[in-house]
């Protein structure tokens, strides 16, 4: 809550700017995520998934988004696309179609895919749950959370270009690409990456929802 007060000179007119949530998504149990949970309390989400399951994991998040806050994703796909039309560039229906029927399965039942997750994740449905909430749910007033999401090493060097078009396609659901202060997608730094290339094969990624780095 130390940035509050920055915030509120960022943020448009009436709209709430309280203390931040975090989400850590580490297997393991890392100091980072011990201290970040003592400062910040319920505030503070540590999801320890089994290794390799990001994309999964990043997936069923994105599919209870859809479910329960579809407004909020309408609302961004909206955006990009009034965007694209007035910009020049291209926003990609058929992929955008493609993510939401083989990646997030939205003919499954929820509660059969959740459990496929939960399962192969590790993370609980009530985690997975809360995430999307923290995410998602829209602030007082009705304004939308302004989400910024940053990885590393653990997804660049996991599974390539999977994990991050995982990563990328829920950033697009939650508007993390808007353009306002406090929201993005990026790598926290570091060196070299393995991701570049070659260029990733064009979609449709048949069973990329099921896919677990060995």
């Amino acid at each position: 809550g130390a940035t509050v007060g920055e915030k509120q000179k960022w943020f448009s007119q009436g709209e709430p700017a309280g203390p931040a949530y975090m989400i850590i998504v580490d297997p393991r149990d890392t100091e980072t995520a011990r201290a970040a949970k003592a400062a910040g309390g319920d505030r503070v989400l540590v999801l320890r998934p089994e290794p390799g399951t990001d994309i999964v994991l990043a997936n069923a998040i994105a599919r209870v988004i859809y479910e329960k806050h579809r407004d909020v994703v309408e609302n961004y796909v909206k955006h990009y696309r009034d965007a694209a039309q007035k910009y020049g560039f291209e926003w990609d229906e058929n992929a955008w179609r493609l993510y939401l029927e083989k990646a997030l399965e939205i003919n499954k039942p929820l509660d059969a895919y959740l459990a496929e997750a939960e399962k192969i994740t590790g993370v609980s449905r009530r985690d997975i749950e809360a995430a999307a909430r923290i995410i998602a749910e829209p602030k007082q007033g009705g304004y939308l959370k302004r989400v910024w999401l940053m990885y590393e090493k653990g997804i660049i060097w996991n599974q390539n270009y999977r994990s991050i078009y995982a990563l990328v396609d829920l950033c697009i659901a939650v508007g993390a690409f808007r353009g306002v202060a406090g929201t993005g997608c990026q790598r926290q730094g570091g060196h070299q990456e393995g991701y570049a290339g070659p260029e990733p094969p064009p979609p449709p990624w048949e069973k990329e929802r099921h896919h677990v780095s060995p």
